[in-house]
């Protein structure tokens, strides 16, 4: 990914349109077996990574799905089958993007990779 973005003028990263899913991959929450955790990491780093998240519809849900066309599954509209707490998460990590400043502008930085371990520093709440 660092890779990728020197590539780019640092105007244009700010631009780059990120997701976890679309329409013809497995959904997210499928990809990660319902683990609440899991799927909270990855959009902590979504919406803290450089660029413009982006929510495929009924991600922030739950709603499921495998192997494109599966991943294309119709809404669901009755709430009460949402996933609420997954849904609480997004909108916390909405609410803080849309008044953080560094999110929305800043930059991205590595503190420390070493095989498949990312460390952040220990200001950021992940609460």
């Amino acid at each position: 990914m660092s890779e990728f973005r020197s590539l780019l003028p640092s105007q244009l990263q700010l631009l780059q349109f990120n997701l976890l899913t679309s329409h013809d991959i497995p959904r997210f929450t499928t990809l990660c077996n319902n683990d609440l955790t899991e799927i909270r990491i990855g959009l902590v780093f979504l919406f803290t990574y450089i660029g413009v998240p982006s929510i495929y519809y009924g991600d922030e849900i739950g709603l499921e799905g495998g192997r494109d066309p599966d991943c294309r599954r119709y809404m669901i509209w009755d709430k009460t089958k949402w996933t609420q707490p997954l849904l609480n998460i997004y909108k916390r990590l909405i609410r803080i993007r849309k008044t953080s400043k560094a999110l929305e502008k800043g930059s991205f930085r590595t503190i420390h990779l070493h095989k498949n371990i990312l460390c952040l520093p220990d200001n950021i709440e992940m609460r």
